[in-house]
């Protein structure tokens, strides 16, 4: 008996596939020296191959609306902002954000007067909710999803006061909005407009 198992990984625009092959012996015989493998590693095989290629485990919040960075960041829009400029690199913005870990909240900037202020890109925040930054209008507002790579690390982050101790490669689920965009093309013509 044959066996072939074949994987896709999927990651932005390009798909790599990968394959595997493996002849399944009905006994202990071997022909021409080739070594043969059982059904039951057979099956094995077959079992992890799926991990094996990389192929992405689906979540059930991918049936909810969420898409899929190349980097396996998850995101959803929940709110439409009104702004008509994407921050990009170096744009100064105000975000405002709630993070969880195991539905235990342990950063929540909704509460607070005034958004936090940052570069975009300067690393004043993780390098999951960078990325999704840059896809953000003003006023928007979205469900992230966060891989324990793109989130804390493996070194995680200790307890401070009033915030929890996250383990090592957490993954992390982020409310983000950015709510200001100081120097944008659109407010600009706001202030222009009361002059």
């Amino acid at each position: 008996m044959e066996a072939f198992v074949s994987g896709a990984v999927i990651g932005g625009t390009s798909v790599q596939r990968r394959s595997l092959s493996a002849r399944c012996s009905t006994g202990n015989n071997r022909e021409n020296g080739e070594s043969l493998i059982s059904r039951r590693e057979l099956l094995n095989l077959v079992a992890v191959a799926p991990l094996a290629f990389g192929a992405p485990q689906v979540l059930a919040e991918d049936a909810a609306g969420y898409s899929t960075t190349e980097s396996g960041v998850q995101y959803k829009l929940i709110k439409k902002g009104t702004g008509k400029t994407k921050a990009k690199i170096g744009d100064l913005v105000g975000v405002r954000f709630t993070g969880s870990f195991n539905g235990r909240v342990f950063d929540d900037l909704f509460k607070t007067e005034q958004a936090f202020y940052i570069r975009v890109g300067n690393g004043s925040l993780l390098s999951g909710l960078e990325e999704i930054l840059q896809m953000m209008y003003r006023g928007d507002r979205y469900k992230i999803i966060l891989p324990g790579n793109l989130g804390f690390g493996p070194q995680g982050r200790r307890a401070s006061p009033g915030k929890p101790s996250i383990p090592g490669n957490a993954v992390l689920e982020y409310e983000l909005e950015l709510s200001d965009f100081p120097g944008s093309e659109e407010e600009l013509l706001e202030l222009s407009d009361d002059v």
